[in-house]
């Protein structure tokens, strides 16, 4: 079975031996979990406004906030089990 996932700094692969049947029967509870540590200035927001007219008499506002985080660690596992089947500082 093999993981491959992305950050923002460099791509994580992984893989991990196992028999056909048990990699059939992990798939569908296969978790990702990656441990962020927060950055200043924490959090970033965005609004965005659409005016409303003739045609489209709505009014539309939109908040987008982010959080700014730099990825520690990434864990790939079962979530019934616990298992955790490879794990990375990053």
């Amino acid at each position: 079975m093999k993981f491959i996932s992305t950050n923002f700094f460099e791509p994580v692969a992984a893989q991990v031996k196992m028999d056909i049947p048990a990699a059939k029967s992990v798939k569908p509870n296969l978790r990702t979990l990656v441990y962020f540590e927060l950055v200043a200035p924490y959090t970033e927001s965005e609004v965005t406004r659409k005016e409303p007219t003739f045609s489209s008499p709505l009014e539309a506002n939109n908040v987008t906030v982010k959080y700014l985080a730099k990825p520690i660690e990434i864990w790939f596992f079962d979530q019934i089990t616990g298992k955790v089947f490879f794990k990375k500082k990053l």
